[in-house]
């Protein structure tokens, strides 16, 4: 029995070995921080700024409810990507009565999105917050200015043809470097398959 001893250590060695393997946190891709990286915010629109996180909006609006919450965690094959979007209902803007939606990209206000119930009273009012809107394509109107963009069909909404168009009014407040960062992932990582186990 005693010239197997020897064999104990060496037991114990390989032991520890599987043990660290099958326990050590497993890589994560190269670029996984810089697709949590948080820049200064710029203000969207309805008092928001991008780049805040979604606890603190839920500080401030405890109303707020969750209606998406798409998650991908990291893992050695693409960064984490997670949408998660906040409605918030009811929710006036410029005192024209809607609700609003808040999306985040990793946990970074991305977009917010305002649906007044009625274009008519909102067209005038939203002209005025936001004269430098114009008109792109036949339902739309675009502004950008530096990072910020802005889109909205609400005045083509409010004219007499906006019935027949469909849909239903809306401005959108944007980060472009958000929005062009959640594309470059969809662009480079969105064709792989999805983990069998979320978690890792």
């Amino acid at each position: 029995m005693k010239r197997y001893l020897w064999a104990v250590p060496v037991l114990v060695a390989a032991a520890t070995a599987a043990f660290w393997w099958w326990a050590r946190p497993v890589p994560l891709h190269g670029e996984t921080a810089a697709f949590g990286e948080r820049k200064p915010g710029i203000e969207l629109g309805a008092g928001f700024t991008s780049y805040v996180d979604l606890a603190s909006v839920r500080a401030a609006h405890p109303e707020a409810i969750v209606i998406t919450d798409v998650r991908r965690a990291a893992t050695p094959a693409h960064p984490a990507r997670e949408l998660i979007t906040l409605e918030l209902r009811p929710f006036s803007h410029l005192d024209v009565p809607g609700r609003l939606t808040l999306d985040f990209f990793n946990d970074r206000l991305m977009e917010v999105t305002f649906y007044p119930v009625s274009a008519n009273d909102y067209a005038p009012v939203l002209a005025r917050a936001e004269p430098r809107l114009r008109r792109e394509g036949a339902n739309r109107q675009v502004l950008v200015s530096g990072q910020r963009r802005v889109a909205s069909n609400v005045a083509q909404q409010a004219s007499p043809l906006g019935p027949s168009m469909g849909g239903q009014p809306f401005v959108l407040w944007q980060d472009r470097r958000l929005r062009s960062e959640l594309d470059d992932w969809d662009a480079r990582f969105g064709h792989l398959p999805q983990p069998a186990n979320p978690g890792n």
